[in-house]
């Protein structure tokens, strides 16, 4: 159907189309006028292409080979040279397509056509349209890129394009033409590319690109002109001469508000000084440079002088007095009849007012000098005399004296110096009055009031000290010296027999009482004996010591015995005694008449022979009683012990067999008693027995065996054996089991869920223990002989009778459960309002359904229901029949997670041509996590908005738009169930404007108006009226009242379709004015000019005002006498009331220019006379000076600022030197300030002039220099080596330096030099063999020493400035640095010198370590590694390292290994292997790293060992390595040929051989032991040590292991079976000998035996200490613990039994003193002591500890803090503590210095630097920590923007200071802000005073406005830091806008910069640029729409 209406179109359009032609092809075709999207094409490089389009017709008709050629027409339209810009080949029509301009594009009457090839066919033109091509499209420069141009006094300058050479310049493209502004008016006629100028004016040039706005365009020019200007500036009251602290006000004569200044002294500019006046305060040549709109014009000159006088105070350093010592000081001054006054401490000295003043005291004295002519001048000068800093007393005694040998002795003073700030001098016989008193023991001695002391005996030993007493001082202190003289040698005597409870009586022959005594007892001090006689009561070596003083004598030693028996005995005296048994016990003496008597444990037994038979343990006493000599008694101890247990095994007889035997009989296998000595067998005594089953007596069971012959017998059975004196000894237990029978369990394998199962044992009996097992899991609690099952699973049940247990069958137990199944999707979308079917199925019988949607049960009772909402779905299936079962089955219904409407306008629509418009949906679709889906209509609501309004009725998805008042912005809202409403796109429909005129009269009287109006003025429109072009502002309804002349428009719109009307011109009718007379003249005072008008008004009317006051005058001319304003009112009084002004400026002069000068013939300093005329008098105009003719003006000459009296005429002679002076004229005229002239110095003749005075001076003392001449009229000025010397103005100077000094004399600048006197200084030298500059390494110690020529030589040392506590000529350095000795002569003059050495460290260092050389890689399992080289590397050569206290480390693998920090290191294991470096810190060194060894050491022995037999039926045996690495290498080997490789360390043979492995490491390979493998054999290996240490109250376990098959295992004590022992291990509390027996009873029957040994320690060693971080003297408590508790091994070492838990006993002491409670391992101390600890160990006795001082601290830390802020040095803070307690001592000190500065717990500083205070209290000192004084840092206070600033022009800004806590803002002077910020919104002088505590900073930022004058947006930027295109500047309408952002990408595309409110500011100083491309994009949005975008350039 389709291809037959296509075939009979055709053939209607061939019919229509070949009518009329002769021949009619069927190739033709048609092609329509192409349209152009474009009114006017403005390209360039950037701009890509411009779209076209057409049509053609029939596509069929075009040829195979066909192309659409676009061509391009001239300029004017002309296509007879067309440009081919396109070519095509569509094959459809319409085409769409786009072009590019060539290059050379550039004209307003282009147009396009199409052209066809086959067929031929052109279409016709297009419409005509401008279009530019922009060769060149970016800023260029004129005149070097310069913003300003100033002509100053006329002239003109020349503004050029600048030609760079390159394209970056519109000077590279020849054909280009310019357009010029000035003002932003285009000037006519300038297109070249220079312009001269010559009128100020913003000037710039654009590229000529017709209308096309192009980024080709240059900076503007601002031009300004300025005329000649000469200031003058004159000083307040034509003074000349300044006093001190006072000044001259110089002031300039032009003073304008546009005017800018700069004070120049001496030609040197003055900071700062930029107003109209200056305040001078030094002497000098002072100008003024005024500069006015760019141009600068330099004042006159004003000479200004000072005058001063010198002061100076000898001494004039501080100075040293001595107690009763006497002082002169002199004032040295050349004031003019001086006032003196004298201070001590500030403190007025009544009656000092000479020039000298004698003192005796210390303190800061001042000397106040005034001079009250001719300036009235104070002046002070000051010094410091000071007391000694310290005193030196120091006493001797005489040479023979020897302590403790000499009787005599003589104290006398060896030293007494006082420290002066000149040096130490002696006081040795003095005679300043002082007072002496000697001091012994602290006690005055009476009459030792003298210099010295004699002491004769040793009755006054003692300490002694002299104190010497200074008047006005105190009171000096010597050292204290101990006297001992020799005490007498004393002689005992007495008995040396003593009798058993007798004393004897020794005495000493020294009996003095001023003597102290003291008795020994066998060389140990006997308490108390401290007389000179002694009873003794026991036997011992006795003498007595005689002390005097601190000296002791011994006497003789008298040894003293006691008469005592003896007694023996051949019995044991340590035994062993059964119970029953009876033992001997028989002694023999050598005592007299001996009587007998015994005890047993202290209690008397009968006997009293020499023997007694004991029947018990015990311990027995015999007491031997000798009754003829001395009545002496002894005693002998027997010990009898019972054994100290028994142990008794009982076991079943051979044969029986857990769980298989069914009879046992058990009986006794071993019973031994046990003692200290080793086991005893015991006998029967007549014992009972009795047998225990499960710890109940067997009845009847009292024999030694027992037969058990029944399985519920089977339990665990004991023996007890009772024995007299003793509890029942129990045996081991033996556990007796018989075989338990078969069991099955039985029922129902089937539940229901929540249902059971009764599952049944076959086996009920109670005697059997049941447990139930699930999946082979005890189930727990499940112990009868029947289980409820209620879960799934395997069961069975197993039945036990002690360890014999028996297992049932299994059940399986199931649980019947159903189904759900869905063919519906479980995951689905579900749109708003679709209904989505949910059905399941399922093998339920009898199913019922019910159904939650997200939890919440819904209507539902089928297998289906219909979902119409999101959510969770579920249905729940139970099953009615059988097993009540369910199960459930979820589907999870998602809305999409969101929706997308896009509205459009349908096809056709133009913006502003359209007259109607149907919006439609073109797309709605449904979001979702797995894609897009189309949405239908599923009777949602629809409602379209208009600019934000619901349009009434507009409720269907489209919508038409009929009427231009429709116009705006659309969107429509769709809602839709379940979820907020879905908002499509915003479309603005803008229809077409019709067509607007406007009309009113044209023509309008002055102050009159005429109302325009619009021809349309529906309220829908927006309207805008213009006059000449611009936007009248509020003119926007449909009528205007015109009151000014002008072109008047206006502009309808209607949404962004506007339309322009007609222009209506409206002038207005004016009158005017003429005159002959010139607008802008001079006038001088007193001259008179005539004003004169003309006008053309009707009947006019004449007024006149000068400077805006009326004045006479109603005519057209008047007369003028002063300056100003005149203007004239012209008002017609004849038709309009118009009214007409014309101005004339009378202009003042700007200044006058009067210079004087001495006539001809005059020579400063040579003439005797001159005569001063005025050379030059001019007045000074913008337009140039004028000559000044005199008008009866007033004269009067000035000298030094003083009229000179009756000099009232234009010339002044001066006859006489007396007159030499400074001389000006002022000239008074009328309205004028005074003028002032030049000023002339006038200087005659000087004399000739001579100083004298001594020439050598002494270091730091001064000589007097004088001149001939004094005279007051003269100035003075020394000089020092041709220098000046500062102050040093007066006829004498006091010289204290070496140097040529001579003296100048003036009068006015003429000088007479005086002769010169050399003033030299007495020297010192100093010499050293040291080299002044060395090396020194770290730790080491250098030897400075220094010899020197000076007399009386004191040293003083500093490094690198810090003085060195050295007083010597040697000094021994530690580090580096810069050591200089300071050498002060002492005798003579006061001189010092220096010497410098520098001691360098070495600039680097180098280490090598290397093992040791018989290491050797993987053979060596153990190495050394140690240092090989350590050198220094300095500028003269290296130097060998020797080790100087140096921190080391060892790092294996980068890691430092712990504890190994000593020069070498070991390593033993091959684990460690790996590389090796060792770090060296050396003191003020970076850490030194050494090379890295790589170590490789051997595994070690490899082992390999066997598990298994080989047993002739099952030959297997596992080998293992005892390297059992899983990365190593293994090959096992049998006889040599290898059987296995891989990384298996075990390896199982089978077969006899000789087996090893060989084990490969990454380095190294290596191979074990052989193991040879043999038929039938096991292992025993001990577990624990064969040869061990047993502690008392230790139960030590003793363990074996074998590979044994079955082995029975019995042991042995010291030989003695030990029963009930079977098992490999056993615990043992005692020492003794143990032996383990083994024997295999399966396979092969082997026996083997073990044997350990265990012996006591010999001793235990008991350390305790405190916490380990207890700190001394800081805390307040500690805990001591025992830290080393080691048993002493007989073997060697030691073992630690710390933390041990075997029961010792515990006291602690303190100061020997039990601690009461005290009996544990550790102890709270919170009081100081010696402490100590006693550990009591069985068989040992107590075991005393170490003693430990414990010093507690009194108080947790001392903390100094300030909370004042310290500004600088001089002002003051407060330091305070947190401690405040009057029972301590304290001191501050200041780091750096042991001087004390401060004794309270508070301290005021008042310089910076480190401080620290010490608390001291009984034995402790505490120090605080250090607090840092340093000024505050008022550098941290920083300003946002930097000191200055640039405001855009209508721009307001914030500027942020930081850094401080209080601001204060001034802008010139005046506060605007006191918070951190201020508001700039003009410019001037911002300052901002920023406050830390009292601490001040000023900071200023100088806001200067800049005028915005770009017109354009740039694309290139140049960031050199010239001022020139530095920043991307835009228009000011982009500028400073909340509304506007401003955004810019790089060319990566990320954001480097974003801003509203963009103040022309980027780049920023810290911007970087990208290094691969310099082109970054911007866009510009204007109320959140992106208005611009473009990119920019940055050339560097």
């Amino acid at each position: 159907m389709h291809n037959l209406f296509v075939r009979k179109y055709l053939l209607f359009y061939y019919l229509v189309v070949c009518v009329g032609f002769v021949t009619c092809g069927y190739s033709q075709i048609t092609i329509s006028t192409p349209g152009v999207g474009f009114t006017q094409a403005c390209a360039s490089a950037s701009s890509g292409a411009f779209n076209f389009s057409f049509s053609f017709f029939p596509p069929a008709n075009l040829g195979p080979t066909n192309q659409f050629i676009v061509e391009l027409s001239s300029p004017t339209g002309d296509f007879s040279s067309p440009t081919i810009v396109k070519t095509l080949t569509n094959t459809t029509s319409p085409v769409s397509s786009n072009f590019v301009f060539p290059p050379n594009t550039y004209g307003d009457g282009y147009r396009i056509r199409v052209r066809s090839t086959d067929p031929v066919k052109i279409s016709a033109p297009s419409v005509a349209f401008s279009a530019y091509y922009a060769v060149h499209n970016q800023p260029f420069s004129v005149n070097g890129n310069v913003s300003t141009v100033n002509l100053c006094g006329g002239g003109s300058q020349v503004l050029q394009i600048d030609n760079t050479g390159t394209p970056a310049s519109p000077l590279y493209y020849p054909q280009l033409t310019y357009i010029w502004y000035k003002d932003y008016v285009e000037i006519p006629g300038e297109t070249g590319s220079s312009i001269t100028v010559s009128q100020a004016g913003s000037y710039y040039a654009i590229v000529d690109y017709g209308p096309c706005v192009m980024n080709s365009y240059s900076n503007i020019i601002q031009v300004n002109a300025q005329s000649i200007l000469n200031p003058t500036i004159q000083s307040a009251g034509n003074q000349t001469t300044i006093c001190p602290a006072s000044n001259i006000l110089l002031t300039s004569v032009l003073q304008q508000s546009g005017y800018t200044y700069k004070w120049y002294k001496d030609n040197v500019l003055i900071p700062g000084a930029t107003s109209a006046t200056y305040a001078a305060t030094q002497g000098g040549v002072y100008h003024l440079v005024l500069t006015s709109n760019g141009c600068s014009f330099d004042s006159n000159s004003i000479t200004l002088n000072t005058t001063d006088f010198t002061l100076d105070i000898d001494p004039a350093v501080s100075t040293s007095i001595i107690p009763g010592e006497t002082l002169t000081l002199t004032a040295i001054t050349d004031a003019i009849s001086p006032t003196i006054a004298w201070y001590k401490d500030n403190v007025l000295i009544s009656g000092a007012n000479g020039l000298t003043l004698n003192v005796t005291q210390s303190g800061d004295y001042k000397v106040v000098v005034t001079q009250p002519t001719p300036c009235n001048i104070v002046k002070e000068a000051t010094v410091s005399i000071e007391y000694p800093s310290n005193f030196n007393l120091q006493i001797q005694t005489s040479p023979a004296y020897v302590s403790c040998s000499s009787t005599t002795v003589d104290l006398s003073i060896s030293q007494f110096d006082a420290t002066l700030l000149s040096g130490v001098t002696s006081l040795i016989g003095n005679s300043y009055g002082y007072a002496y008193q000697w001091y012994k023991d602290g006690v005055a001695v009476s009459g030792g009031t003298g210099t010295g002391l004699t002491l004769n005996n040793p009755a006054l030993n003692g300490s002694y000290e002299l104190r010497i007493t200074m008047p006005g001082y105190g009171v000096i202190v010597s050292n204290a010296i101990t006297i001992n003289l020799s005490a007498p040698t004393p002689v005992i005597s007495g008995s040396s027999i003593l009798c058993d409870s007798g004393t004897v009586t020794l005495t000493s022959n020294v009996t003095s009482p001023n003597y102290t005594y003291q008795w020994y007892k066998d060389a140990v001090i006997i308490p108390g004996a401290t007389t000179y006689s002694y009873t003794v009561n026991a036997e011992g070596d006795y003498y007595m010591a005689v002390t005097a003083g601190a000296c002791t004598q011994q006497s003789n030693t008298i040894s003293v015995v006691q008469d005592e028996i003896t007694i023996s005995s051949s019995t044991p005296a340590l035994d062993l005694i059964l119970p029953g048994q009876t033992k001997p016990l028989t002694i023999t003496t050598d005592a007299n008449g001996p009587q007998y008597s015994w005890t047993r444990d202290g209690v008397p037994v009968a006997g009293t022979t020499a023997t007694l038979n004991a029947t018990q343990d015990g311990e027995y006493v015999v007491t031997v009683t000798q009754t003829a000599g001395c009545p002496e008694t002894a005693q002998y101890t027997f010990v009898l012990e019972y054994p100290t247990g028994f142990n008794v095994t009982i076991a079943p007889q051979a044969g029986y067999l857990a769980c298989t035997s069914t009879s046992a009989t058990l009986e006794i296998t071993s019973f031994i008693a046990t003692t200290s000595l080793g086991n005893v067998p015991m006998t029967d005594l007549g014992y009972t027995y009795q047998w225990f089953k499960n710890g109940v007596a067997v009845a009847g069971a009292t024999t030694p065996t027992l037969n058990i012959t029944s399985a519920a017998e089977n339990g665990n059975y004991y023996l007890q054996i009772t024995m007299p004196d003793f509890a029942p000894v129990v045996s081991n237990t033996v556990n007796i089991n018989l075989a338990v029978q078969s069991v099955t369990i039985s029922g129902n394998t089937t539940i229901c869920s929540g249902g059971n199962t009764l599952l049944s044992s076959s086996l009920t009996a109670p005697t059997y223990s049941f447990q139930w097992y699930k999946d082979g899991v005890s189930i727990l609690g499940a112990t009868s002989s029947t289980y409820s099952a209620n879960a799934n699973g395997n069961y069975y049940i197993t039945v036990g009778n002690g360890t014999c247990n028996m297992q049932s069958n299994t059940l399986v137990v199931t649980t019947e459960t159903v189904t759900i199944n869905s063919s519906t999707p479980t995951l689905d979308l579900i749109l708003p309002g679709e209904t989505k079917p949910l059905t399941v199925t399922t093998d339920a019988n009898g199913p019922q359904y019910s159904w939650t949607r997200d939890g919440v049960a819904i209507a539902g009772t089928t297998s289906t229901i219909n979902a119409t909402q999101d959510g969770e779905y579920v249905v729940t299936v139970t099953q009615t029949v059988g097993c009540a079962a369910t199960a459930q089955y979820t589907f999870v219904l998602e809305y999409p997670t969101g929706f997308d409407v896009t509205i459009a306008p349908q096809a056709g629509y133009l913006a502003c041509t359209s007259t109607s418009a149907t919006l439609d949906i073109t797309n709605f679709i449904a979001i979702t996590p797995s894609g897009n889906v189309p949405m239908t209509d599923l009777g949602y609501a629809y409602q379209w908005f208009k600019d934000g309004v619901a349009v009434a009725g507009a409720t269907t998805p489209s919508l038409t738009i009929t009427s231009a008042a429709q116009n705006g912005n659309y969107y429509l809202q769709v809602t839709l169930p379940d979820f907020a409403p879905v908002v499509s796109n915003t479309v603005n429909i803008n229809l077409a404007v019709q067509t607007v005129t406007i009309s009113g009269t044209t023509t309008i009287c002055s102050g009159s108006s005429t109302v325009l109006s619009s021809s349309l003025t529906a309220p829908t429109y927006s309207f805008q009226w213009y006059k000449d072009g611009v936007a009248i502002p509020g003119a926007t309804s449909s009528t205007y009242s015109a009151n000014a002349e002008g072109d008047y428009y206006i502009t309808v719109g209607n949404g962004t379709c506007n339309m322009q009307s007609n222009t209506l011109t409206i002038t207005t009718a004016v009158v005017n004015i003429n005159s002959s007379t010139p607008t802008l003249d001079l006038i001088l005072p007193g001259q008179t000019k005539t004003l004169t008008v003309t006008t053309d008004a009707n009947g006019p009317q004449y007024s006149w005002t000068r400077d805006g006051v009326a004045i006479a005058g109603t005519t057209s001319t008047i007369n003028a006498t002063q300056d100003g304003e005149y203007v004239v009112t012209v008002t017609q009084t004849v038709g309009c009331a118009a009214t007409a002004q014309y101005t004339f400026v009378l202009e003042y002069p700007t200044g006058f220019n009067v210079t004087i000068a001495a006539q001809a013939g005059y020579i400063a300093c040579t003439s005797t006379s001159a005569t001063l005329d005025i050379t030059n008098f001019i007045a000074i105009t913008p337009s140039g000076n004028v000559p000044m003719t005199d008008l009866g003006y007033a004269y009067q000459w000035f000298k030094d600022g003083v009229a000179v009296a009756g000099a009232t005429t234009p010339s002044l002679t001066i006859t006489s030197a007396a007159q030499n002076g400074n001389y000006y004229l002022q000239i008074t005229l009328p309205d004028f300030a005074p003028v002032v002239s030049n000023t002339v110095n006038i200087n005659l003749a000087v004399q000739t002039v001579t100083i004298s005075g001594t020439a050598t001076i002494c270091p730091g003392s001064t000589t007097l220099l004088s001149s001939s001449l004094t005279a007051p009229t003269y100035s003075f000025q020394w000089y020092k080596d041709g220098v000046a010397i500062p102050g040093a103005n007066s006829a004498t100077y006091s010289a204290n330096a070496v140097g040529d000094y001579y003296i100048t004399v003036g009068n006015g600048t003429c000088n007479m030099q005086s002769n010169t006197i050399t003033v030299t200084l007495e020297t010192i030298s100093v010499n050293s063999t040291n080299p002044v500059v060395d090396i020194i390494l770290p730790g080491q110690n250098k030897l400075i020493t220094v010899t020197t020529d000076a007399m009386g030589p004191q040293y003083s040392w500093t490094r690198n400035g810090v003085a060195l506590p050295e007083t010597t000529g040697t000094l021994t350095a530690t580090q580096d640095g810069q050591y200089v000795v300071t050498i002060t002569q002492t005798m003579g003059c006061t001189t010092t010198t220096q010497m410098t050495f520098v001691l360098g460290y070495p600039t680097g260092f180098t280490i090598a370590i290397a093992p040791d050389t018989s290491y050797s890689p993987c053979a060596s399992t153990s190495v050394d590694l140690d240092i090989s080289s350590f050198i220094a590397i300095t500028s003269e050569g290296n130097i060998p390292m020797t080790d100087l206290g140096y921190a080391y480390q060892w790092f294996l693998n980068g890691v430092a290994i712990p504890g190994a920090t000593s020069p070498s290191y070991t390593v033993n294991d091959a684990s460690q292997n790996g590389n090796y470096r060792l770090q060296v810190i050396m003191p003020g060194f970076s850490a030194l790293l050494s090379n890295t060894v790589s170590i490789t050491l051997s595994i070690g022995t490899v082992d390999i060992s066997q598990s298994g037999l080989l047993c002739p039926d099952d030959p297997q045996v596992d080998l293992t390595s005892s390297v059992t690495i899983p990365s190593y290498g293994y090959e096992w080997f049998k006889d040599g040929v290898s059987v296995a490789t891989g990384n298996n360390p075990v390896y199982t043979a089978t077969a006899e051989g000789e087996y090893y492995v060989v084990i490969t490491t990454p380095s190294c390979s290596f191979v074990s032991n052989i193991l040879d493998l043999v038929l039938s054999d096991f292992s025993l290996t001990p577990d624990t040590p064969l040869e061990d240490v047993i502690i008392p109250g230790e139960n030590k376990l003793l363990s074996v292991t074998t590979d044994a098959l079955s082995p029975i295992f019995t042991w042995y004590k010291d030989g003695v079976l030990i029963p009930a022992e079977t098992t490999s291990s056993i615990y043992v509390s005692t020492e003794g000998e143990y032996k383990v027996e083994v024997k295999q009873t399966q396979d092969c029957s082997i026996v083997k035996e073990l044997t350990f040994i265990l012996t006591y320690p010999l001793g235990f060693d008991i350390q305790i200490a405190p916490d380990g971080d207890f700190v001394e003297c800081a805390d307040t408590a500690t805990s001591l613990n025992i830290v080393v508790f080691d048993a002493l091994s007989p073997m060697g070492g030691t073992i630690d039994i710390l933390d041990n838990n075997y029961g010792y006993g515990y006291q602690w002491y303190n100061n020997g003193t039990p601690i009461p409670g005290a009996t544990g391992t550790s102890i709270a101390v919170n009081e100081s002591g010696e402490y100590y600890l006693e550990v009591t160990i069985p068989d040992f006795g107590p075991i005393p500890s170490n003693t430990i001082t414990v010093n507690l601290g009194f108080i947790d830390n001392v903390t100094i803090a300030t909370n004042d802020v310290f500004c600088a040095d001089g002002t003051t803070i407060n330091i305070t503590s947190n401690v405040n307690d009057s029972a301590y001592t304290y001191r501050w000190y200041k780091v750096g210095s042991s001087t004390v500065i401060g004794n309270s717990n508070s301290i005021t500083v008042t310089e910076g630097g480190s401080y620290f205070m010490e608390v001291s209290y009984e034995n402790c000192t505490i120090s605080s920590n250090v607090l840092e004084v340093i000024p505050y840092d008022m550098s941290q206070v920083a300003i946002s923007t930097g000191p200055t600033f640039d405001l855009p022009e209508g721009t307001t800004s914030t500027i942020t200071a930081s850094g401080a806590e209080s601001y204060a803002w001034y802008l010139n002077g005046v506060v605007v802000s006191n918070s951190p910020s201020v508001e700039v919104s003009q410019g001037g002088l911002y300052t901002v005073v920023a406050t830390v505590g009292e601490c001040e900073e000023t900071r200023e930022v100088m806001v200067s406005v800049v005028e915005n004058n770009v017109i354009a947006i740039p694309n290139t930027i140049t960031p050199n830091n010239d001022g020139k295109n530095d920043k991307w500047a835009l228009p000011a309408k982009y500028v400073n806008k909340d509304n506007v952002e401003i955004v810019i990408y790089a060319p990566s595309g990320t954001i480097v910069f974003r801003a509203s409110n963009y103040m022309n500011n980027w780049p920023e100083s810290d911007f970087t640029y990208s290094t691969k491309s310099l082109v970054y994009y911007y866009t510009i949005m204007e109320d959140n729409e992106i208005t611009k975008r473009g990119s920019i350039t940055i050339v560097e």
